[in-house]
């Protein structure tokens, strides 16, 4: 389903009914990201997985305003406004769960329960903050002046992703095909 959000059309996948349960993927990720999930949640659970603005088959704004962290946090609750949810668990993974938790500060009254996977709330040191910035920076200009695929080699091949390498050939293939299905801008 499409839904618009402030000017930007955000995907999502829903399925099941009971409480809801939002998922949140990970930097480079979509709705993909949950599939071994969701048929098992949505047994209980209102499932919606949203492609996190930039990623997957949601928009790709060239305003990069769109993208902080606390816009995202408010697309989220417009989401949940436009479902006519009140309340709902939220699921995140890594930069999904840094969203998840941003939606958690701000609008602690719109959240049911928060888990989360492989995220934190941030650097504690302005000094390591800054150093972030910097490698984001050249990351976002590393994908826009070499393209999604020489990313794509890049980002699989550091440390992070190490394990993944011992992931069945076809699993492996489905997230590298989910990355780069990715728009450069987002």
């Amino acid at each position: 389903m499409k839904i618009c959000v402030e000017g930007v059309y955000y995907h999502a996948v829903t399925m099941g009914s009971g409480e809801p349960v939002i998922l949140l993927h990970g930097f480079t990720g979509d709705t993909g990201t949950w599939s071994h999930l969701t048929r098992d949640l949505a047994k209980k659970y209102r499932v919606i997985a949203v492609d996190i603005i930039g990623h997957g088959k949601t928009e790709s704004p060239a305003d990069v305003s769109r993208y902080d962290i606390s816009q995202c946090a408010e697309d989220v609750i417009h989401l949940l406004d436009e479902l006519q949810i009140r309340q709902a668990h939220l699921l995140g993974y890594s930069m999904g769960g840094r969203l998840a938790l941003t939606v958690a500060v701000l609008f602690p009254e719109r959240v049911k329960s928060l888990m989360l996977e492989s995220a934190s709330p941030g650097l504690k040191k302005e000094v390591e903050r800054k150093q972030r910035v910097e490698q984001d920076e050249n990351l976002a200009d590393m994908i826009l002046g070499q393209g999604i695929e020489r990313f794509t080699d890049y980002w699989e091949s550091i440390p992070l992703f190490k394990t993944q390498k011992k992931l069945p050939g076809n699993i492996r293939e489905q997230i590298r095909n989910q990355r780069m299905r990715n728009n450069p801008i987002g």
